[in-house]
């Protein structure tokens, strides 16, 4: 008798397990940290967990074994499945059937978080016999044992920042909930199973790089459409200063990334033993499956192979990609293994880590071992200089329909310096289904709208592919229509099929600021993160036409992302300064030379000309001059172009990489002016005192030195009468010197008028 109760005792903990998953859940709520989040149960939809003992063929045929109302069976990974059922009433008999099977470990509730004032989202939850603790510092071994035993927790995993245990009796709601409430706990919940969203589709030489108008627009045609010149990120220009390094690691969280791939082979990769979270397949081999391209498509984005007459460019080409995978099967994740992954990434070396996915909540803390795990990665990576985390914000929005959205977790979390990433569209304006909120920093080009929100629009980013006739090229059966069914795009060159261009959504937007930050690590591996925070904020371009106060606006953030200025911006620079005259009169010789410091005296000079205000790399105009010095003319008929200032700008680069920038404003004379050497002002411009000394005698018709009688006169731009003169007896005595005391006069453009008989020499001077 005793060994029959021996053998039943495993099937009647079982039915324990999976009736009383039922039978005792009457407020429904988890709690995030210490706030409350109320649940509400779906009735036709449950969760099963199977031993390992089952196969999915097995699993498939049990379970609509069990009723001739199962709607659909959809695998969380290969050992879980997610079953609905069209009649509710129905549940009742698939818990007793499944309760004599002795491969069913538990039978739980479908949860979806109710929706409130507070968090729009009506995210799935499907409860299962995890949960996720961190004890506070301080509660003891011993203390942390008795209680576990007393609950019937049995340890799964232990890590560094939280504890995954097995609930062996009672409700893992229930369990978790009184863990949190009993204070010695810093957070507890359930290890729910729900489906992350990969922020672009369901499913969806450098060739194609005419087509990547993210990195480099220039209004040329692509997938049908036209852009708009510079709505870019300026990648060209970046790459004038690196390609990135191959000592940077950017980590991509998601559905895997293929091994050896034609434009991101495996030297470019760090494929690491354990790196696949997603509960499927081998835990060694992060690859993709079936059509899951997504992962592909991030990674590719960021470091795809540049220049090697093969499909497309990444962003920073020249680092590495840890491919972690974290969605296998349909989608699904748990906050456990996430956070695990996280944690995997900040141990195993990287310096930034790419998101393009999310748990669909606007709860900032939704699930606290995912917080936990940020505020590890933001604070322990890098040897404590903490890892850049990227994140997108989600494609909830639809702004024709007046539909702002929110920022999704943990794009929304409240950690400083991750980086919560939306869309701008080909034109530099908000993308349709990029949120507007305040919790947007920055935001990079992306597709423009999906098909059902605007006619005409679809996927439009090129990135890699699955090799082959899996992923998104050809276009899948599945998922966002259009693209049509089996469209290929490319659909020539070689390895076409290893390239798509129907990608998009804020996922394709997340990756490219992840890019820049490790181009920024690049060029200078000693910045914090939040250090990056700051300089791809500050140096983003004001895109869109709207204001921003105080710096950021809720449809842009900062603004779209600037690669070049933010690569700048991180670089240990040379002080570069321009020397030379400010103010030259037509005819006159200008030479400008420069002062270097804080590099290997080993430089490089660029030196370029543009019109006044303009700032961009390379400058409107060609180089012209490429030494230490620069020597020029101020003549109207040949440089610069007939304009009355221009910028004299110097690049320099020393050969360890250090890079710097210096200009100078040169102002000009009306062209109408004499030309010669009468008199000679400075300094120009002038603050306190302005000289003007005289060359040489004048008479009536310049030519002969016959003293006559002149006057020097200060005039405001617009004044009739001057300002101030001195006359040709006092400019005798001051050894043909003028000086005028200018200290209390505003800045701004004024002009020095020589009068004498039957003619006027003026020029034009400069008062700041």
């Amino acid at each position: 008798m005793k060994k029959l109760l021996l053998l039943l005792l495993p099937l009647l903990v079982i039915a324990l397990v999976i009736l009383s998953g039922f039978a005792r859940l009457e407020d429904h709520f988890f709690y995030a940290f210490d706030e409350k989040i109320q649940l509400e149960k779906m009735e036709h939809k449950i969760v099963i967990g199977y031993s390992e003992g089952m196969d999915k063929n097995a699993i498939g045929a049990f379970v609509h074994a069990m009723s001739k109302e199962i709607v659909s069976l959809e695998f969380a990974d290969e050992h879980t499945t997610i079953v609905e059922i069209s009649n509710a009433d129905n549940v009742q008999t698939i818990l007793e059937k499944a309760k004599d099977n002795e491969n069913v470990k538990f039978i739980y509730p479908v949860f979806r978080q109710q929706m409130g004032i507070k968090y729009q989202t009506g995210l799935e939850m499907a409860l299962s016999d995890e949960i996720v603790i961190k004890f506070k510092s301080g509660v003891s071994e011993t203390v942390i044992d008795s209680i576990n035993s007393y609950h019937g927790l049995e340890l799964i995993q232990k890590t560094k920042l939280h504890n995954l245990y097995r609930v062996t009796e009672g409700n893992p709601l229930q369990i978790a909930n009184l863990y949190q409430e009993g204070g010695l706990v810093e957070f507890s919940h359930p290890n729910f199973i729900s489906k992350i969203t990969l922020h672009q589709q369901s499913i969806p030489n450098d060739p194609y790089f005419s087509n990547q108008f993210y990195l480099n627009n220039t209004g040329q045609t692509f997938n049908g459409h036209t852009g708009k010149m510079d709505a870019d990120i300026d990648a060209p220009e970046a790459w004038a200063i690196t390609e990135g390094d191959n000592d940077i690691i950017v980590a991509v969280l998601d559905e895997g990334v293929t091994s050896n791939h034609v434009d991101l082979p495996n030297t470019r990769q760090l494929r690491l033993p354990g790196s696949n979270f997603s509960g499927t397949g081998s835990v060694n081999d992060p690859s993709p499956n079936g059509n899951g391209n997504h992962g592909n498509a991030c990674a590719g984005i960021i470091g795809a192979t540049r220049n090697n007459n093969i499909g497309i460019s990444g962003v920073a080409p020249k680092v590495r990609i840890m491919p972690i995978k974290i969605s296998g099967l349909n989608g699904f994740a748990t906050p456990n293994n996430i956070a695990n992954a996280l944690t995997f990434a900040v141990n195993n070396g990287a310096d930034v880590i790419s998101n393009s996915w999310a748990a669909g909540s606007n709860n900032p803390n939704h699930f606290p071992v995912i917080v936990n795990a940020i505020q590890n990665a933001v604070t322990t990576g890098r040897n404590n200089l903490g890892c850049v985390m990227v994140f997108a914000a989600g494609n909830n929005a639809h702004h024709a329909n007046g539909t702002n959205g929110f920022v999704e977790f943990p794009a929304n979390v409240n950690i400083p310096g991750v980086l919560s990433v939306g869309a701008t569209d080909r034109y530099d304006l908000q993308a349709n289904y990029s949120p507007t909120s305040s919790l947007i920093d920055i935001c990079a080009p992306s597709h423009r709208a999906y098909p059902a929100q605007i006619s005409g629009e679809t996927f439009e980013v090129w990135t890699i592919d699955i090799p082959g006739n899996a992923g998104y090229n050809p276009w899948p059966s599945t998922g966002v229509h259009p693209p049509a069914t089996a469209e290929a795009l490319p659909s020539t060159g070689t390895n076409h099929l290893d390239f798509t261009g129907r990608f998009g959504g804020t996922s394709a937007a997340c990756p490219q600021v992840a890019a820049v930050a490790a181009l920024m690590l690049s060029v200078n591996p000693n910045l914090t993160q939040q250090q990056v925070f700051n300089f791809i904020t500050a140096s983003a371009d004001k895109v869109g036409g709207v204001s921003y106060p105080g710096g950021k606006n809720n449809q842009y953030g900062y603004g779209r992302l600037n690669a070049f200025e933010a690569v700048y911006a991180a670089i240990p620079k040379l002080n570069v300064t321009v020397n030379g005259p400010g103010y030259l009169s037509y005819c006159d010789q200008g030479n400008w030379n420069s002062t270097v410091s804080s590099g290997n005296g080993n430089y490089t000079y660029k030196w370029y000309v543009t019109e006044t205000g303009y700032d961009t790399v390379p400058p409107v105009t060609s180089l012209v001059g490429t030494g230490s010095t620069y020597t020029t003319y101020m003549d109207y008929h040949t440089n610069p172009p007939n304009t009355n200032s221009f910028i004299l700008r110097l690049y320099v680069t020393d050969s360890n990489g250090k890079f710097g920038r210096g200009s100078k404003t040169v102002y000009g004379g009306d062209p109408n002016d004499l030309c010669g050497s009468i008199f000679t002002i400075y300094p120009n411009p002038a603050n306190t005192t302005l000289n003007v000394a005289f060359t040489k005698e004048i008479n009536s018709d310049g030519k002969q030195n016959i003293k006559l009688p002149y006057q020097i006169s200060l005039y405001g731009a617009n004044s009739l009468k001057p300002l101030h003169s001195v006359s040709y007896e006092t400019i005798k005595m001051n050894n043909n010197m003028a000086v005028f005391n200018i200290s209390n006069y505003a800045p701004g453009t004024y002009f020095v008028h020589l009068q004498y008989p039957d003619q006027m020499v003026k020029r034009q001077v400069i008062i700041y």
